[in-house]
């Protein structure tokens, strides 16, 4: 269960948390409403179905434009756990098993 969530389910739930109140502050901050977020769901639902085959120039450009913020984002925080050893071969990680066989 903790390889499928990413965790334990306690702490999985409180990162959630945590993050789920930040982006909220944001985008409370920006003017959004949850009922108005929530409204618009059906209406983003017909609006794809009426769309026909354009759909895939809109899929498309929303596939480009959300890679646009999340690959730098995701580029800088592998970067972030490299320099600081929280990957396998980091900086300051190394292998464990090699400095076992010296004790």
């Amino acid at each position: 269960m903790d390889k499928l969530i990413g965790g334990s389910p306690l702490a999985v739930a409180a990162r959630l948390l945590i993050i789920s109140l930040i982006v909220g502050m944001i985008l409370y901050i920006a003017g959004f409403q949850a009922d108005e977020l929530l409204d618009a769901i059906p209406k983003l639902i017909n609006a794809i179905y009426d769309l026909g085959y354009k759909w895939i120039d809109v899929v498309v450009q929303w596939l480009v434009l959300g890679a646009i913020v999340v690959v730098p984002i995701w580029a800088i925080v592998r970067v972030l756990k490299f320099v600081s050893g929280g990957l396998k071969g980091g900086a300051k990680g190394g292998d464990k098993s090699k400095e076992a066989k010296k004790s």
